[in-house]
């Protein structure tokens, strides 16, 4: 498989797991798409971290996706809290950030050839998402009286979510099986 076919797999299944967060944070408020505003000014530091860290020669430019993937996470988080009002979602929306640095360390573990980086990184995505659903539905539902929502409206983003996990570990899957080949022969 190709460099490009693995960048693509995450690049979609981290788009997924952003997509089906998002709809599923947004079931039962008033999500209004264009009331961005204010986060704009945490997105686009993010995004040029980010962009600088994704074009990188060498190491230690590479290492800016850690804030650019941090700042970008934070400003999708205050961007739908902003356009849906759901403030209170801060209650459980910390647990992303593990999630966001494991992001970060797996692109790094890629760019820098380390396995341990890669599957440490790979760890605190899973553990970090598993929080995020857990506090998610135990604020959403019991907490937070279950908003305006029935238990079935959660399934569409839900196998989002489980669609781009599969893509990215899946992924991490046969490249880490490419590698220790390559490493044996």
């Amino acid at each position: 498989m190709s460099n490009s076919q693995d960048t693509t797999r995450n690049i979609i299944g981290m788009i997924l797991i952003g997509v089906g967060g998002l709809f599923l944070l947004a079931q039962g408020t008033d999500f209004n798409i264009f009331g961005l505003g204010w986060p704009l000014f945490v997105l686009i530091p993010g995004a040029i971290f980010l962009t600088i860290a994704l074009r990188a020669e060498n190491e230690e430019t590479v290492g800016l996706i850690f804030p650019g993937v941090i700042v970008t996470g934070t400003g999708v988080i205050l961007a739908y809290q902003n356009f849906t009002g759901h403030w209170e979602s801060w209650a459980y929306v910390w647990t992303l950030y593990p999630v966001f640095v494991g992001i970060a360390m797996r692109h790094m573990g890629y760019r820098t050839d380390s396995f341990d980086l890669r599957r440490t990184g790979q760890m605190m995505m899973i553990v970090g998402m598993i929080a995020f659903v857990s506090f998610g539905a135990l604020f959403e539902l019991f907490i937070f009286n279950g908003g305006s929502f029935g238990i079935l409206a959660p399934i569409a983003p839900v196998v989002m979510i489980g669609a781009g996990l599969f893509l990215v570990l899946r992924n991490a899957r046969s490249t880490s099986k490419t590698k220790r080949k390559a490493h044996d022969v």
